[in-house]
């Protein structure tokens, strides 16, 4: 096997072990960009539906 051959082999058996994950650690395991990404189209997609329904965002003081 060739280092390329090897290197698939070991990523695609990495992926078929863990289930379902969900919290902080999803973002680690999908990817940085790819979990920026998904949130960034779901906060659009709430300020849409916020728009529609005449909702204001909800602004929390700390």
């Amino acid at each position: 096997m060739t280092e390329d051959q090897i290197i698939k082999a070991y990523l695609s058996r990495l992926g078929k072990k863990g289930g379902s994950v969900t919290g902080p650690t999803k973002a680690r395991k999908m990817g940085v960009d790819h979990y920026q990404l998904v949130a960034q189209r779901q906060r659009e997609r709430w300020d849409r539906w916020r728009a529609e329904n005449g909702r204001p965002a909800i602004k929390r003081e700390r």
